[in-house]
Formats: C-alpha cells, structure tokens, sequence
C-alpha cells in the first residue's frame, strides 16, 4: 500500500495552477491603457502591435510568439492581445478565463472562456484564442464585445496552467 504522503505528492502534481492577473483598464477606443496590478510580467497589445524584437525582448525567447498574431487585422474592434512572461514554466496550458468589471455598480461579466489551441495563436484572425509558446510562455487575443466602448475598470484574467 502506498504511502498517504505520496499519493498527495502525485495529486498535486496533477492539477492545474491558478493564476489570476488583475489589469486596470483606462482610456477608450485604440487609446485604451492595460495596467497590470498583479501577477507575472504581462505586455498589452491594445492597437498597433509591437515588434518581433520587442515581443522577443520581452519573452527572453527568439521568435517563440509570431508578431503576426498581433497584426492589425488580429487586433480590430473590441479586440485585445497579452503576453504573458512565466518564465518559460508552462508545462501544458489548460484553459482562461477573462471578467471584465466596468466599475458600475459592480457589475462583473464573464466576457470569454477559451481552451488553448495547439497549433498557436493564428496569423492575421481576429478570434479569441489562447497558446502556449514553444518555450513555456502564454499568449491570448480576446475579442470582447463592448471593449473598445469601456473607460474605466478592471479585467481579470485567470490562467490554469500544469507547471514544468
């Protein structure tokens, strides 16, 4: 029989890492501003996207997210896009879950529920998609309706994740 200890042990292992980001969301339209308030290291992309060289100095990765996911037609109306710096940890990514809270009267939204893709982030569509990069980071685009209408408030990311 085996020991109560290492049964927790292999039961933990098992499950999913919870990771919330809290971003504080101010301006409208394509000047909307993504604050992080919490969590690891995240880049916004809000309307033009970056660079390859930006996206890669921020991931400490060469060419692990393709700057295409981030183009102008990925990134239209309503639409965000978010790198996430995990430090490479990402073992497997299993799914996130994005709330978006408009500061009135607290009303909280589930505005987009997604399961990653295996294939990454697809060039140039503007869809709601999550992915693993090859070196254990995450990227997500979310089309949220009403985004690009919002002024103030808090967006709340949560990330379930199986650790290296």
């Amino acid at each position: 029989m085996k020991d109560i200890r290492y049964w927790n042990d292999a039961m933990e292992m098992g499950q999913p890492v919870e990771t919330k980001l809290f971003l504080s969301l101010a301006g409208t339209g394509s000047a909307v501003t993504l604050t992080s308030l919490s969590g690891p290291a995240i880049f916004p992309i809000t309307d033009s996207a970056p660079s390859q060289a930006t996206i890669d100095a921020f991931l400490g990765t060469t060419s692990e997210i393709s700057l295409l996911a981030f183009d102008a037609t990925a990134i239209a109306t309503d639409t965000f896009g978010l790198l996430v710096n995990m430090g490479g940890q990402v073992k497997d990514l299993v799914a996130c879950r994005i709330e978006s809270n408009s500061g009135t009267a607290g009303v909280t939204e589930v505005v987009n529920v997604m399961q990653p893709t295996a294939a990454g982030l697809t060039a140039s569509t503007c869809a709601s998609e999550l992915a693993k990069g090859s070196s254990g980071n995450i990227a997500l685009r979310s089309v949220m309706t009403g985004f690009d209408a919002l002024t103030a408030g808090v967006i709340t990311i949560t990330l379930y994740w199986m650790s290296k």
